[in-house]
């Protein structure tokens, strides 16, 4: 390159950098002069329009509008400079969506020459709130703008923007400036961030209202207007508002600046500007006039609710939407609401539907029925009669008016209807009367009798009315009607007596006769058939008498078991020791006949025991009855058993229930239960219900105490329900049990025991169900007449079980299966049944148990000359403790059955819970204990034969060993 033309691109690059600085240079000229004309604008509509004219300066054009997308059309404002029309049509897409340079505008198709006569423009878009909008600058020679003219007004079209901006929001506040100073709602403004809160601004309705100016009240709380005392409810809601800048309503009084006093309802509300201002704005209206209008409403109404609350019938006053407009004192004593009653404002459907719902009524359907009525007294007049859930009865006059508004008026007919009801109540009741009514004259003709006056005696209302009274009557009840009945008639105004009358027929009438004279009507007669109850007080005398005597026979049984096992403990104490002296080879010859003396003597004693038992043993008539028809016949025996507080409901069926019993028996047992549940009862409202079952299921009747459900067996049930004190569960077997009352003093302990014994001898079972404080169910299952008894034995361990003599459960009954049902251990002998050997119990540990130490003492002894090893306990507790350390250990369980806290039948249970096959022999003084009590493996009497026991105790060693292998 020569040094010519290296001169000359620094020329060309010198040049293209001066042509930058410059174009900077006017650029910037340009935005400071446009910011130098905006400031000094007076205002901001006035600082848009100098930059429209520095532009238009800068630019060298003719014309500098901004342009609006209106609706399609190209609208120009504001503007400076030449001409230039309002809106070109059609054109606001074209010139305000992108940056245009149009070198001539006639050669385009848009542009119309009457908008303005320009050739050349310059374009570019502007944002203001959203709004399609751009700065146009118009000349009128063609080609008069360049790109750098669209860059420079690029630069200075953000000014515009903001111009713009700022002049939109002048204009907006000023609107609403205008808006909230000439509007007729009182606005004040405080500056929320200064402690006393001062005005900063009042619109001019706050100064008509308060009598006050601007200058007066600005830079002041607004409290110098309040005129409600400082401690006032508004005050101090309105003064803790504005503690906390919150939002609220108030109804306050405040004071003019003449003094007087007017209503305002006053809302406040924050108003925060930029996150950092904090200022209160308060509305308030003049309520003076509301107020006073409406407190001459409420004075009105409460006139017209003070008048209508005096008057006997009952208003309800619903307005067109269905709501109580006024509801007066007896209204709301006819119909009283629920849960809110009839407040004003509510709804009359809803209020009705409560009330429908309180009666039993689904809510939909209360709902639907309530909205029914409305509809109903919405159609016009109508009026109809209701009857009260209290049996008061209303005639309701229901008017709509106005529309769809209602008037009702409620007026008790109570009395009237009543009179009407009670007329002919009474006729219906003397004509359907059980027992004969019958009416006369003074003279003593008869005027009326009703139906069972008439059958009574067999007579037609023809053949009696008009006719003597005394008609009724043989000649010698007649007369003795007259010197007797008519004298205390005539003194006292009535008599009542028993009186046989006579039949139409002839025969005689057993009745009872109550006569009441009615002075200038005559006399009324009332007659009653008495001879059926006459017959039943009879047969119920028969029944408690036969009922008595049983239940003595049966406590002396009771008494005398107990006696009989005291004593048969003694003599098993004395005979045991005295056999084991008979047998000893130690002893002498001499000694040896006196132990044998001992013995016979034992033997007599024993056999007095079994003629004291017999003594006091009742004999069962057991036969096939019908207790339905028996608990029928015994109703009214149940019914004197209780107090007159207590209601007792039989519930019996029609059909004929047939079971097997002492028909005695069945009743001294529903006796029994009965009483108990009557004197288990405290409360005022006692109930009582014996129920009757025909065909029941046991397993549904609660805890099984006496006897178990034999398989296959029907059984039928009655049940004594009562609402008394209940019984602890865990005292269920207890009172059954002999002298064991619950009852104190007044308690003998021998009711249930004999029931239990008497239940056990029918092969039956009683079950209880008991709540503690909420009452108890006896049940007594009975089975069923005409059925084939199972040989199944029964399934469970119940404390008190009666099966067949020689029946057992669990070993004991595989056992016996295997030995043939011939077996009998009970046969005295030395020999062990098993073998026909001498019973050989050598290397058996035993555990012998018996709360009577001497006899328990003689049992060990006589097992220990077996060659038995012999533990011996007097507490079964202990044994079972013994049992439950090593079931293993021990080869037999020899127990007595009446214990304390355990007897023999719960030991042996408790026992084969831990060891199912460990051998348990009952030797107690009862004889009313059988195999299945436990089940035992064998039941022997006191005394008993010591070889006897040790046979008995080595053949159920044997068979359990037959079973085990």
């Amino acid at each position: 390159m020569t040094d010519d033309e290296a001169l000359r691109e620094a020329l060309l690059e010198i040049t293209h950098l001066r042509a930058r600085e410059a174009a900077a240079l006017r650029e910037a000229n340009a935005l400071l002069r446009g910011i130098q004309r905006m400031n000094t604008a007076p205002t901001p509509g006035a600082a848009l329009i100098e930059l429209l004219h520095s532009i238009a300066s800068t630019m060298q054009c003719d014309c500098v509008a901004v342009v609006h997308d209106h609706d399609g059309d190209a609208l120009f404002h504001p503007k400076v400079g030449g001409k230039l029309g309002r809106i070109l049509p059609g054109a606001g897409a074209q010139v305000t969506k992108k940056s245009r340079l149009v070198l001539d505008l006639a050669l385009t198709t848009w542009w119309a020459q009457e908008t303005g006569p320009y050739r050349s423009l310059a374009l570019v878009p502007i944002a203001i709130n959203g709004e399609a909008a751009a700065i146009a600058c118009f000349s009128a020679m063609p080609g008069s703008f360049t790109k750098a003219d669209i860059a420079l007004l690029n630069r200075l079209s953000e000014l515009a923007a903001q111009a713009l901006a700022t002049q939109e929001l002048a204009e907006r506040n000023a609107l609403l400036a205008a808006v909230i100073d000439g509007a007729p709602l009182s606005v004040t403004i405080a500056d929320a961030t200064r402690q006393d809160a001062p005005l900063i601004y009042v619109n001019d309705a706050f100064c008509r209202m308060t009598g006050y100016e601007r200058r007066e009240v600005l830079g002041r709380n607004c409290r110098f207007v309040a005129a409600d005392p400082p401690a006032s409810p508004e005050r101090q809601r309105l003064r803790r508002a504005v503690e906390t800048r919150g939002t609220g309503q108030f109804e306050l009084t405040n004071r003019r600046r003449d003094g007087s006093t007017f209503n305002v309802d006053l809302t406040l509300y924050p108003v925060v500007l930029q996150g950092q201002r904090h200022y209160l704005v308060a509305s308030q209206t003049d309520t003076t006039e509301r107020r006073a209008a409406e407190r001459e409403r409420d004075d009105a109404r409460h006139r017209m609710v003070a008048a209508l609350s005096e008057a006997s019938e009952g208003f309800l006053i619903l307005d067109e939407a269905g709501k109580v407009v006024l509801a007066n004192a007896p209204w709301r004593s006819f119909f009283p609401g629920a849960p809110c009653g009839w407040a004003e404002g509510r709804q009359f459907v809803d209020i009705w539907a409560d009330r429908l719902i309180i009666e039993g009524l689904g809510r939909a359907e209360a709902t639907e029925r309530a909205a029914a009525r409305l509809a109903a007294m919405r159609t016009g007049r109508r009026d109809h009669e209701e009857v009260l859930s209290d049996g008061r009865v209303v005639l309701l006059s229901e008017t709509g008016f106005a529309g769809s508004q209602c008037l009702c008026v409620a007026t008790d007919v109570t009395r009237l209807e009543r009179s009407k009801r009670e007329l002919a109540l009474r006729a219906a009741a003397i004509e359907g009367a059980q027992d004969g009514i019958a009416i006369t004259n003074e003279a003593g003709h008869i005027l009326y009798m009703n139906s069972a006056y008439l059958a009574m005696f067999g007579y037609d209302h023809g053949e009696v009315l008009g006719r003597p009274w005394l008609m009724l009557y043989g000649t010698e009840e007649a007369d003795r009607l007259q010197r007797h009945a008519v004298p205390l008639l005539t003194s006292s105004g009535s008599w009542r007596g028993e009186i046989p009358g006579r039949h139409k027929s002839g025969a005689k009438i057993d009745q009872e006769l109550s006569l009441t004279l009615l002075r200038g009507i005559g006399l009324v007669c009332l007659t009653r058939d008495i001879g059926s109850r006459k017959r039943q007080e009879a047969e119920n005398l028969r029944l408690r008498e036969q009922l008595h005597a049983a239940q003595r026979q049966e406590a002396i049984g009771v008494i005398a078991a107990g006696v009989a096992h005291d004593f048969n403990n003694v003599i098993a104490a004395i005979a045991g020791s005295a056999t084991l002296v008979a047998e000893s080879e130690e002893v002498g010859e001499g000694d040896r006949a006196h132990a044998r003396r001992i013995l016979t003597a034992s033997e007599r004693a024993k056999n007095l025991v079994g003629r004291l038992l017999d003594f006091g043993k009742r004999r069962s008539t057991a036969k096939r009855i019908n207790v339905a028809e028996s608990l029928a016949e015994a109703s009214d025996l149940i019914a004197a058993s209780v107090t007159a507080a207590i209601d007792v409901h039989l519930e019996i069926p029609d059909e004929a229930v047939p079971v097997v019993i002492d028909s005695t028996d069945f009743l001294q047992i529903v006796l029994n239960f009965v009483i108990n549940a009557r004197d288990a009862i405290t409360a005022a409202n006692g109930q009582i219900t014996v129920e009757l079952v025909a065909e029941a299921d046991p397993a549904a009747f609660g805890t099984a105490v006496i006897g178990s459900a034999r398989p296959g067996t029907l059984y039928s049930a009655v049940t004594v329900t009562d609402n008394g004190s209940g019984i602890d569960p865990g005292r269920f077997g207890a009172i059954f049990e002999p002298y064991i009352s619950t009852k104190g003093k007044d308690g003998t302990g021998l009711g249930l025991a004999v029931v239990a014994e008497l239940v056990r001898e029918a092969d039956g079972i009683i079950a209880i169900r008991s709540t503690l404080g909420e009452g108890t169910v006896f049940t007594v299952l009975l089975p069923c007449a005409d059925q084939p008894r199972s040989d199944e034995p029964p399934t469970g361990l119940g404390a008190g079980t009666r099966t067949g003599a020689g029946r057992g459960t669990g070993a004991g009954r595989d056992s016996l299966a295997d030995l043939g049902e011939g077996w009998k251990p009970a046969e005295r002998t030395a020999l062990n049944p098993m073998t026909g050997s001498a019973p050989d119990l050598a290397g058996r540990i035993l555990l012998v148990v018996d709360d009577d130490v001497e006899a328990g003492a003689a049992t060990a002894a006589a097992l220990e000359r077996m060659g038995a090893e012999v533990a011996q306990c007097n507490d079964p507790e202990d044994a079972l403790d013994a049992v439950r350390d090593d079931p293993e250990a021990w080869d037999a369980l020899i127990t007595d059955f009446e214990m304390p806290k355990l007897n023999g039948g719960a030991l042996c249970a408790a026992v084969h819970a831990l060891r199912r096959e460990l051998p348990c022999v009952c030797v107690t003084g009862r004889r009313d204990v059988r195999l299945s009590d436990a089940p035992f493996a064998a039941v022997l009497t006191k005394p008993v034969n010591p070889s006897e026991l040790a046979a008995t105790v080595a053949a159920a060693l044997i068979r359990k060993e037959r079973v085990l292998q």
